[in-house]
């Protein structure tokens, strides 16, 4: 075996004919672990290793197998098919884990290092990866890579005997190199950390936060709110990351006047993860939040604060809002 690339603990190499044995082996017993996700049968032969290989070697496929460094096991794969060539210069992005690797940032790790393989000598623009929406491992993998969602397609996909629905991303060249360079030159805690809009992949994120804020919620609400709000043309919501990880989020509602003319924003919620508190990233928040007012022309924005919430007051007094609770009052009626 000659591997293609390596990084700290893992080796990857290209499918070759000699890796029948090793496959089927990864192959049965991951049956259960992966039937959720594949649409088509577990089963390996080597009629489908011979197609495979044919795809691969006709330009079609690069299908790379990845092993740990030290002992040499199989523990995985991920596979860039349907490429595309021409003016598209496109790809599909398929990948499996070992139940046994889960959790331990073993793919991650992998796909870094072959995306920048795809990207840097195959010379390929764009790869495209679908996931099922209860997928939240691919959809926080994808995301942290830099996956853009791009759609929401119905009934993609037959698997275990009904149609399923997939969420839709891609990663451009430009977009891999800027995140690239961002990182190299994003140093410092408060700098490096930036603003994006939010993906499924970050519900368990999102859930841990409101509940910080005394909203305590399940992952199963948060994912309904994600997608519905995506289809909201009114109000939008950005997340703060740092280092792959979700540490603040944003929603506001725009809101336009019907007795006058004119559009303003109110912020619906803004929470920052309890450890990064004080080093800037509510004002990063705040300020996305500005901009975007700004940009619809908006008179002004708005938000409440309770009462009990002195620090918070504070804060927002020293970002120049007023507090104008002696002109207006602020009430609510449950039904």
């Amino acid at each position: 075996m000659q591997a293609l690339l390596a990084t700290e603990r893992l080796l990857l190499s290209k499918l070759c004919s000699k890796n029948f044995a090793e496959i089927e082996a990864f192959e049965k017993r991951n049956q259960m672990h992966l039937s959720r996700w594949e649409s088509f049968p577990s089963h390996f032969s080597e009629a489908r290793l011979k197609e495979w290989l044919k795809d691969c070697q006709e330009g079609r496929a690069i299908r790379l197998l990845i092993r740990e460094k030290e002992t040499k096991r199989l523990i995985g794969q991920c596979n860039f098919t349907q490429i595309f060539h021409g003016s598209f210069k496109a790809c599909y992005l398929g990948y499996k884990i070992d139940h046994a690797d889960e959790g331990k940032g073993m793919m991650y790790e992998a796909l870094q290092a072959a995306i920048t393989y795809i990207f840097n000598e195959v010379g390929l623009h764009r790869i495209m990866a679908n996931y099922m929406p209860s997928n939240l491992r691919s959809a926080r993998l994808l995301q942290r890579l830099g996956f853009v969602q791009e759609g929401y397609a119905k009934n993609y996909l037959f698997i275990n005997s009904r149609w399923e629905d997939h969420i839709l991303t891609a990663l451009s060249r430009k977009d891999w190199q800027q995140r690239l360079l961002a990182n190299q030159v994003n140093t410092s805690k408060t700098q490096s950390a930036f603003c994006r809009i939010p993906q499924l992949g970050d519900v368990s994120s999102l859930a841990s936060l409101f509940s910080q804020l005394g909203y305590p919620t399940d992952e199963y609400h948060v994912l309904a709110n994600v997608i519905k709000h995506q289809s909201l043309s009114q109000q939008k919501a950005w997340v703060a990351e740092e280092s792959g990880k979700v540490i603040g989020c944003i929603a506001v509602s725009l809101i336009h006047y019907f007795h006058r003319p004119g559009v303003f924003v109110r912020i619906i919620i803004l929470v920052v993860d309890q450890s990064y508190r004080g080093k800037g990233i509510g004002r990063l928040l705040i300020k996305q939040a500005e901009t975007y007012a700004k940009n619809m022309g908006c008179s002004h924005i708005e938000l409440t604060s309770g009462s009990q919430r002195i620090n918070a007051h504070a804060f927002y007094k020293a970002l120049g809002y007023l507090d104008v609770s002696n002109e207006k009052r602020y009430f609510v009626k449950k039904i």
